[in-house]
């Protein structure tokens, strides 16, 4: 896997800081089952993609489809 990230909380912010390649395959689904998780403790999560030296469609999906999960969870669980 060419896909390394940790995990910080920085004034009740969950901060994950990946780095290398987030492409198709072993990678993108590390990265999705990771923030899947997360999201079920914070919904105040910040990725950094500083280190992060390539991207593939794939990748770039993946950030999509975790975006959307995370308005969706956010949504879901504001008050009425």
């Amino acid at each position: 896997m060419l896909l390394t990230t940790s995990t910080r909380s920085l004034g009740g912010v969950v901060i994950i800081d990946c780095s290398g390649r987030i492409v198709m395959g072993d990678e993108t689904a590390f990265l999705r089952h990771q923030l899947k998780d997360l999201l079920n403790e914070s919904r105040q999560i910040v990725l950094s993609l500083a280190e992060v030296d390539y991207m593939d469609s794939s990748g770039l999906g993946t950030l999509v489809g975790l975006y959307t999960s995370a308005r969706s969870a956010a949504r879901s669980s504001w008050p009425a």
